[in-house]
């Protein structure tokens, strides 16, 4: 499945599809936008759609649903308190009206049959949400079946098309979720040739473009690491192995403790699918077709991927102990993220194993040995532990001292943190 979606027949036929057709046809080109009203990243991204619909000549397209599927979501709780920090965080960050309190159920319930009443217009879904979120209602409806209704069929649309969250753009077959990809997709519709005249669409971008470089290059020391003589604190990152974001969130995260001369600790945990969690197949495959678009991005290897589930993390993660007594995580988890995702080499196979360690000096019998003294459960749960402890659930994630963030996309705060602390020192 992931050589299709990468391979060039599947390339061309997009291209196809939602490029060359529809130029041939004069067709606008079409941006369905799924958002929901209890969801605050729906609430930021409505806000700045004016800005994509006046640079670009493009259709947009609103659909309701209720919020992310159930089925998509582990530790929900969790979840639901990042995602409020996180998109407060943001309102500051995209100069949008601050997010002071969460609509109410009844206010969720009045809007969503308000929206069905109204002609889907950007103006008035965005006066609609402020009303929702502000708890501005003077009078409330109850849930009615059409509007229910509207928001299942909205839902399984969405599903259909190969996606599972609210504020969300389907753009010519490829999602872009929340404000994060807000930069791609105008990047995209602007090598379409589709802007206004006259008019540049500049969105703010989450990626710390002023530290991560491309592949190959040496990041400079910043100045203020450079006078700090201190021992500096160390930057932390949770990870696993079979998260493509986390390869790239540990690319991203050496060439920030490179530019501060900090010391990196990697703390690997289990997958969350060897945690419990069932996930969807629209979700497997946008995070990896985002994570390579990012790679690519950054020009960061990402050719193929060899799935390490189930016996593949245990055959890698058996050798943590002797590798942490060694010291040498930074180096063996290059080389694993290397294996699985751009070698597309089968950790499950033993003999990989062994030529993986090899090239890196590493003596694989000594560290099978040294296993069976020393638990791998032991260490992944007590780092298992100290995530759910910052209040978080899946990888990656990024702490340094009081500051911790989810996503690869959220690094800049770990650098903003690093810049306020080596400034008091």
């Amino acid at each position: 499945m992931m050589g299709w979606f990468t391979s060039q027949w599947r390339s061309a036929l997009f291209n196809f599809r939602y490029i060359t057709w529809p130029k041939w046809c004069k067709r606008q080109i079409k941006l369905d936008i799924y958002l929901a009203l209890n969801d605050p990243y729906s609430y930021l991204l409505v806000q700045l759609l004016p800005a994509l619909e006046q640079c670009f000549d493009v259709k947009l397209s609103l659909h309701l649903i209720s919020e992310n599927l159930p089925s998509d979501t582990y530790a929900a709780n969790a979840w639901h308190r990042w995602a409020w920090q996180d998109c407060q965080a943001l309102a500051v960050e995209y100069h949008l009206p601050p997010m002071t309190e969460k609509p109410s159920l009844r206010s969720v319930v009045t809007g969503q049959q308000l929206w069905q009443l109204q002609p889907k217009t950007l103006t008035n879904a965005i006066a609609l949400f402020h009303q929702t979120w502000r708890n501005d209602f003077t009078c409330h409806y109850p849930h009615s079946t059409p509007v229910i209704n509207s928001l299942i069929t909205n839902q399984m649309d969405m599903i259909s098309r190969g996606f599972y969250l609210p504020a969300s753009i389907y753009c010519m077959g490829e999602w872009y979720w929340g404000l994060d990809r807000l930069a791609l997709l105008s990047e995209r519709l602007t090598t379409l040739l589709v802007n206004k005249p006259a008019q540049t669409a500049h969105f703010f971008a989450n990626t710390p473009a002023d530290f991560l470089i491309k592949q190959g290059e040496e990041p400079s020391p910043s100045p203020v690491a450079l006078l700090n003589n201190s021992t500096p604190q160390p930057m932390i990152i949770y990870l696993s192995l079979r998260s493509p974001y986390s390869y790239l969130g540990l690319v991203k995260a050496q060439t920030l403790a490179k530019k501060y001369q900090l010391p990196l600790l990697i703390k690997p945990v289990l997958p969350l699918v060897m945690r419990g969690a069932k996930l969807s197949k629209n979700k497997l495959k946008y995070i990896y077709l985002d994570a390579r678009r990012q790679c690519q991005l950054l020009s960061v290897p990402f050719a193929r991927f060899v799935d390490p589930l189930g016996k593949g993390i245990e055959n890698c993660y058996q050798l943590l102990p002797y590798v942490a007594q060694q010291n040498a995580q930074i180096r063996f988890f290059e080389v694993m993220f290397q294996a699985v995702n751009v070698q597309g080499i089968n950790l499950a196979d033993q003999r990989n194993m062994l030529k993986l360690c090899r090239s890196i000096d590493l003596d694989y019998h000594a560290a099978v040995q040294y296993a069976t003294e020393h638990s791998w459960h032991a260490m992944v749960e007590q780092n298992q532990q100290e995530l759910t402890a910052l209040g978080f659930w899946g990888v990656p994630c990024f702490q340094y001292q009081q500051t911790a963030v989810w996503g690869q996309d959220r690094l800049y705060r770990i650098e903003q943190a690093i810049i306020e602390q080596q400034k008091l020192q």
